[in-house]
């Protein structure tokens, strides 16, 4: 009698301590996920705040020259306006197209990368 008590508390504390082990790995796997994300997250803030500068320069030294050309303010910015909505509407439509599913697919590659070799390095 007294063995099975011991049996079972024996796999009791093994049992606990497996699970425990399992979510430290699960805590462990989240938090390597995320350090590699925050860096390009990062980056990516960084980068499109700097893009947005190039571009808003860009758009208003370039509103200025049509300015110039054309001798009208209204046509020359009209211009610049003219091709951002056109820029819109193709980004609004190649999204719907082909971007979501890029996006997704990167996303899921970054979240499940060594996933492959994990699972047959324990098998």
């Amino acid at each position: 009698m007294e063995i099975e008590k011991t049996f079972f508390t024996d796999v009791q504390q093994r049992i606990e301590r497996y699970v425990q082990d399992r979510m430290l790995l699960l805590k462990l796997q989240a938090a390597e996920q995320a350090a590699e994300f925050s860096p390009k997250l990062i980056l990516g803030v960084v980068l499109s705040f700097i893009g947005f500068f190039i571009v808003l320069f860009a758009s208003i030294l370039l509103g200025n020259y049509l300015t110039m050309i054309t001798g009208s303010f209204y046509i020359g910015f009209g211009i610049i306006l003219f091709l951002y909505v056109l820029l819109f509407i193709l980004v609004i439509v190649l999204y719907k197209k082909h971007f979501k599913k890029i996006i997704t697919n990167q996303v899921v590659k970054m979240f499940f990368s060594g996933t492959k070799e994990e699972v047959e390095n324990v098998s």
